[in-house]
């Protein structure tokens, strides 16, 4: 059994080195697909000896399906460019052996502080979760041009032990995130971009994490970024509440597992 990464990338050098720090030994092939980047994504790529194919960016799920013929493993482990695991990511891999699956989810953090992590706490945000390993059979596809989703991939099983740390906010004050949110419903015009990037402008709540980065990357990461400062309180009782949640779900993941359901 081999697994292949793919991400699509556009002059992610901020980030991209911690993306592939965080996942790369795990991994049995890199395939990097690139939308002419003039920074340094491109050398950052080779440096984790990415296979690097330049590829005309159209939209979110063109990219990624032509990616998807380019992996040769017998899964697909994907990320974005602007994401860290956490240091768990190591017992995903074992979830492959089963026959009852087609796909595995994690879910998503969207950080808004590093020291202690905290995330943002809204029915957008968390749990998000993402289809992030799936296997390699030539059926599985995406489908809508920003937020792509996968298709054929059922059935499929959430693993809420492992999470992604998406490093947008952190990166991308307010007025940053609008024009980027423009650019998004330039695309698809029903994208939903105000909602999931403007989290501001709608009801949250903040939790902190109850994974880390690799030790060594969570270092890197609060000596690198450039981080945009929030305010945030964190009610102690939903945070307990949350915290007992996922270690609820996280044993049903592993009982499903084991028993093939």
């Amino acid at each position: 059994m081999t697994v292949s990464g793919l991400l699509i990338t556009k002059n992610n050098g901020t980030t991209l080195d911690l993306a592939l720090a965080s996942v790369r030994e795990y991994l049995d092939e890199l395939v990097i697909i690139d939308d002419f980047s003039t920074d340094n994504t491109v050398e950052i790529a080779k440096k984790y000896d990415a296979r690097v194919i330049e590829h005309k960016f159209e939209d979110f799920s063109k990219q990624r399906n032509f990616g998807i013929g380019q992996c040769k493993g017998d899964w697909i482990f994907t990320m974005d460019a602007d994401e860290v695991m956490g240091e768990n990511i190591g017992e995903a891999f074992p979830y492959l052996t089963t026959h009852s699956y087609r796909a595995f989810l994690f879910a998503r953090y969207n950080l808004v502080n590093l020291d202690p992590i905290v995330i943002i706490n809204s029915p957008m945000h968390y749990s998000e979760w993402q289809v992030r390993m799936f296997i390699n059979d030539g059926k599985c596809y995406y489908q809508n041009p920003v937020h792509h989703q996968l298709q054929k991939c059922h059935p499929r099983l959430k693993i809420p032990n492992i999470n992604i740390f998406h490093l947008h906010y952190l990166l991308d004050d307010y007025e940053t995130r609008v024009k980027r949110t423009k650019y998004y419903e330039s695309i698809d015009k029903d994208s939903g971009g105000q909602r999931a990037y403007l989290f501001e402008d709608y009801p949250h709540t903040f939790r902190y994490g109850i994974e880390k980065p690799a030790t060594e990357i969570y270092e890197r990461m609060k000596k690198e970024l450039n981080c945009v400062s929030y305010d945030y309180t964190v009610d102690p009782e939903e945070q307990r509440k949350f915290e007992n949640n996922i270690k609820w779900k996280t044993r049903m993941t592993k009982l499903r597992f084991h028993l093939g359901i």
